[in-house]
C-alpha cells in the first residue's frame, strides 16, 4: 500500500527551514507536522483556514516517470521519521550536516511528509525529487490541479497556477503574512 496524501511539513521560506539537505533538499518545521512532533491546532497562528494540512501526491511529476512519485518509503506509511531534531534553521536537522540513515539525529529523510519548494504539478526534472528527500512535490491526475485538505476540515483544490508564495505560505502555520486568493 503507497499513501498518497503526506503531511506538510512546511515550505522552504519559514524561518526554520534547513536549506543544506542531500542533493539540495530544503527540510523545514514550518507546518503543523515536524517530524516526530506533530504541532496542535492551536500553533496555526495563521488561523486553521490559511495552514494546509495534507496534499495530494497521486500522480506522476513530469519528468519522474518510474521514479519515486510520492514522499513514502517502499515499505509503506508506517515508516515515518527517525530524526529526534526539528529543523530550525540552515545546518540544523542533521547533526553532521550529512544524510545518514543509520544515524538517530542525521537521518534526514521525511516519509509520509514533505517540504514544499515547487508549485503544484511542476514540470521538470530536479535531483531532490525522490522519496528519501524533503521535497516531493504534489501532484495529481487532476487536470490544473490538486486537492489539499485545510486544518479547519476543509478540502480545497489548489490550481496549478496559485502564486507560488501564496502557495507556500499556505504550508506554513505561523509565518504571520497574509495569504492572496487561492
Amino acid at each position: 500500500m503507497v499513501g498518497t496524501y503526506p503531511m506538510i511539513a512546511g515550505s522552504n521560506l519559514h524561518q526554520t527551514a534547513d536549506h543544506n539537505g542531500p542533493n539540495g533538499a530544503h527540510c523545514s518545521a514550518g507546518g503543523l507536522f515536524t517530524g516526530i512532533y506533530p504541532r496542535r491546532f492551536a500553533e496555526a497562528s495563521d488561523g486553521t483556514s490559511n495552514t494546509m494540512m495534507l496534499g495530494e501526491q497521486s500522480n506522476w511529476v513530469a519528468g519522474q516517470r518510474d521514479v519515486y512519485r510520492n514522499a513514502f518509503s517502499d515499505s509503506g506509511p508506517w515508516m515515518g521519521v527517525k530524526n529526534t531534531r526539528i529543523p530550525n534553521g540552515d545546518g540544523t536537522f542533521s547533526s553532521t550536516g550529512q544524510h545518514d540513515a543509520n544515524g538517530g539525529t542525521t537521518d534526514m529523510r521525511t516519509f509520509a511528509s514533505t517540504t514544499l519548494r515547487d508549485s503544484p504539478n511542476p514540470k521538470g526534472v530536479a535531483t531532490y525529487m525522490n522519496n528519501v528527500l524533503c521535497n516531493t512535490p504534489l501532484a495529481s491526475a487532476h487536470p490544473g490541479g490538486i486537492q489539499v485538505a485545510i486544518a479547519d476540515g476543509a478540502v480545497r483544490f489548489v490550481s496549478d497556477n496559485i502564486d507560488l508564495t501564496t502557495y507556500k505560505r499556505l504550508a506554513d502555520r505561523d509565518d504571520g503574512n497574509p495569504l492572496g486568493d487561492f
